[in-house]
């Protein structure tokens, strides 16, 4: 998606003069047209990022938008002290973008992996955390980020996600989206964002013939998180499954079950399958990865089951 992303910045580059891109070490041939055509709002820094947090906090200080781009795991990792301090403290309108998030950069090892960005940036006061299933929803989304108040994380995955998306829904900032909702009852309530959404919704494809009551609830936002209508879609739940594509420990699981522990909801169970807390040793593909985690489709498909007995 990452080519999609650049391509939404300078669209909204010409549409608002407050726009400004930040990159950091990405390819020499980034946005050459808004290089171009936008010289005095295009800065690539190379491989400092802690410094291109500065530099955007700096500039958001003085009435521009800056769109800082590079690897989650650097742009997180190494920059919470400038994302803490210079950003969120200051709640300042700098857009976050974080390329390869969870595994997708797998072929290149822990180094690369983002997979605590989320936790991470989810102790911050004022941070708003996105977390987009496709192309669509991020180019959406990005739209809406310059009228948004604070500083925003969008995780970028590193792979285009065809997955189905509701007819006629227009993502929004703060808003959960329903991708599956039957009436009555319900047995599982699957609670998932990002490239995890594609993935459960084939799950769910896969499961349609043994007569299970799914729903299945996408989070787009993970901060600030959408509680109305996932208590709403919970108090109808017998259970809840939560996947995702960051660790267990802080994520969108910690968050649901965080909410559950203060609200009268009665489950059967709640179970969060996300990335365990070890340094993957394995290289392969995006997929390969993915499996061997328990983050692939038949693993997902068998959890809802177990959760049905």
């Amino acid at each position: 998606m990452q080519n999609e992303m650049l391509a939404s910045i300078y669209q909204l580059a010409h549409q608002d003069t407050r726009v400004v891109f930040i990159g950091s070490d990405l390819k020499p041939e980034t946005l050459e047209e808004m290089k171009k055509n936008f010289s005095d709002r295009f800065f690539m820094e190379g491989i400092s990022e802690a410094n291109t947090i500065g530099m955007a906090a700096g500039l958001a200080s003085d009435g521009f938008i800056p769109f800082v781009n590079g690897i989650a795991a650097f742009m997180t990792r190494r920059c919470f002290e400038q994302i803490a301090l210079d950003v969120c403290l200051h709640n300042l309108p700098v857009r976050i973008l974080g390329n390869g998030g969870g595994l997708s950069y797998s072929v290149l090892g822990p180094t690369h992996m983002g997979v605590e960005d989320i936790s991470i940036l989810r102790t911050l006061p004022n941070m708003t955390i996105l977390v987009p299933t496709n192309s669509f929803e991020m180019k959406e989304l990005i739209k809406q980020s310059t009228n948004w108040l604070g500083p925003i994380y969008i995780r970028i995955s590193k792979e285009i996600n065809s997955s189905y998306y509701p007819s006629g829904v227009q993502p929004k900032i703060g808003e959960a989206v329903v991708f599956q909702e039957p009436a009555g009852p319900v047995d599982v309530l699957i609670v998932s964002t990002g490239y995890m959404t594609a993935k459960c919704s084939h799950a769910i494809k896969q499961l349609n013939q043994d007569c299970i009551f799914i729903s299945h609830l996408h989070f787009h936002t993970i901060e600030p998180f959408d509680s109305k209508v996932f208590f709403r879609m919970a108090s109808k739940a017998k259970s809840v499954l939560v996947v995702e594509e960051n660790s267990v420990i802080g994520g969108l699981g910690s968050l649901v079950l965080e909410i559950l522990s203060n609200s009268s909801i009665n489950l059967n169970r709640v179970k969060v399958l996300g990335i365990p807390k070890k340094f993957l040793s394995n290289y392969g593909s995006h997929d390969e990865q993915l499996m061997d985690v328990g983050l692939d489709v038949n693993r997902i498909a068998s959890e809802i089951k177990n959760l049905c007995l």
